[in-house]
C-alpha cells in the first residue's frame, strides 16, 4: 500500500515543532495517510486485478499460438496462389511530401502485460509525488497557525480532496489546492465538497483570471463596479468565470451602504485584508454601487487565491464614495468575527 513517505512526515514535524502546535501535526498527519489511502485503494484493485490480467494474457497467447499453427496448416493444405508482379518503382506515383516515417520494432517491445505495469506504476508514482508535494505545501501554510479546531476532517471530503489532488502536476494549482487542505485542517467545513469539484476542473488560465477578480471582491463576495471592477462587467470575462462556476451573473446587484448609528453615517467595506470606514454628516445617508456577485465556491476561492485586495481598486472605491460627501479611512483588519464583520485596527494605513 501506498503511504507517507520519511522526508514528508518530517516535514510536517518540522512545521509543527516551528508553530508549536501539536494539533497541526497530529490533524495533518492523520489526514495525510487517510487521504494517501484512498488514493492508493484503487491502485491496490488495479494491482490485483492485473495478476488476473497476465493469467489471462498468457491463456491468449497460447489460444492465439493454437489458433496460427491450425491457419498454418489449412494454409499449406491450399492450392499455391497465383504470382502478382509488383510494379516498378517507376511506375509508382510518390506524394510531393511523404512526411516522417517511424519504424517501430513492434517484436522488440516488452510483452502487453508488462508494458501496462510500467505505464501503471509510472502514472501511480506520479500521483504519489502530487499528493506529497500538496501535503508538504499544506505544512508550510499552517507555519504559524494559532487557533485550529479539534473537529476531524470529513472522510469523504478527506477522499474527494486526495482523488482530486493526486493528478495535479501544475505547481501554481498545487499550491491552490495546499492552501485549501491547510484551511480544511484549521476549520474542517470550510471548503464544500462543490468547491473540490469545481477547481478540479479549472485551468490555470482561468485560476490566474479569478485570482484578479479575488483580488478586488468585498469579503461578502462582490466585486464593485468601479475602476478596474468595471472589467468584469465585461461580457467575455463575466461568461469565463461563469461558467467556471465562480460568479453569478443571473441577477443584477446593487452593492448598497446604510448607517449603522441614529446620529450620522457609519458604514464600512471589507475588503480581503483592508475595511474601508466611511462617516458622513447626513445619518439617514445611502451609497449604492453596481456589482457582480461571486457564487458560495468563488468567495470559498477567493479566501485562499488573494490574501491581500488591489490598493488601487481601493482607492478608487474611496474617490467614489467621497462624492457622496462621505469622509473614507482605511485600516488593517486583524481578524473577521463572522463573514460579515472585522475587528480591525483604530489607527488608519495609507493605501
Amino acid at each position: 500500500m501506498t503511504m507517507v513517505d520519511q522526508s514528508t512526515i518530517d516535514t510536517v514535524v518540522e512545521v509543527a515543532k516551528v508553530a508549536g502546535n501539536s494539533l497541526v501535526l497530529a490533524k495533518l498527519l492523520d489526514v495525510a495517510k487517510s487521504g494517501i489511502g484512498a488514493v492508493a485503494r484503487p491502485w491496490m484493485i488495479k494491482r490485483d486485478a492485473r495478476a488476473h490480467a497476465e493469467a489471462d494474457v498468457e491463456v491468449g497467447i497460447i489460444r492465439e499460438a493454437s489458433r496460427l499453427e491450425a491457419e498454418e496448416s489449412r494454409r499449406k493444405a491450399l492450392p499455391p496462389a497465383p504470382e502478382l508482379q509488383a510494379p516498378r518503382s517507376s511506375e509508382l506515383t510518390r506524394p510531393a511530401d511523404t512526411g516522417l516515417v517511424i519504424d517501430v520494432d513492434w517484436e522488440d517491445l516488452p510483452p502487453l502485460a508488462k508494458r501496462t505495469e510500467q505505464r501503471l506504476t509510472y502514472q501511480e508514482e506520479k500521483r504519489q509525488l502530487n499528493v506529497e508535494s500538496v501535503i508538504r505545501e499544506a505544512a508550510e501554510e499552517l507555519q504559524g497557525a494559532t487557533e485550529i479546531s479539534d473537529e476531524p476532517v470529513d472522510d469523504d471530503w478527506t477522499a474527494r480532496f486526495f482523488g482530486s489532488v493526486q493528478d495535479v502536476s501544475n505547481g501554481r494549482m498545487r499550491k491552490l489546492w495546499a492552501k485549501i487542505l491547510a484551511g480544511e485542517v484549521v476549520k474542517p467545513g470550510s471548503f464544500s465538497p462543490r468547491t473540490l469539484e469545481i477547481l478540479r476542473n479549472i485551468d490555470p488560465k482561468d485560476a490566474d483570471l479569478f485570482t484578479r477578480a479575488a483580488r478586488l471582491a468585498t469579503r461578502n463576495g462582490a466585486i464593485l463596479s468601479i475602476g478596474e471592477g468595471k472589467d468584469f462587467q465585461d461580457i467575455q470575462l463575466a461568461m469565463t468565470l461563469t461558467e467556471a462556476g465562480l460568479f453569478n451573473t443571473r441577477f443584477a446587484m446593487s452593492y448598497g451602504l446604510r448607517s449603522t448609528n441614529d446620529d450620522r453615517f457609519h458604514s464600512h467595506i471589507n475588503f480581503r485584508d483592508v475595511a474601508l470606514r466611511i462617516a458622513g454628516e447626513n445619518p439617514k445617508g445611502t451609497v449604492a454601487i453596481e456589482a457582480v456577485a461571486l457564487t458560495r465556491v468563488g468567495r470559498e476561492l477567493a479566501s485562499v487565491v488573494a490574501t491581500e485586495s488591489c490598493r488601487q481598486h481601493l482607492r478608487d472605491v474611496a474617490d467614489y464614495v467621497q462624492t457622496y460627501g462621505h469622509t473614507v479611512t482605511a485600516h488593517r483588519i486583524v481578524r473577521m468575527t463572522d463573514e460579515h464583520t472585522a475587528d480591525y485596527d483604530e489607527t488608519p494605513i495609507d493605501f
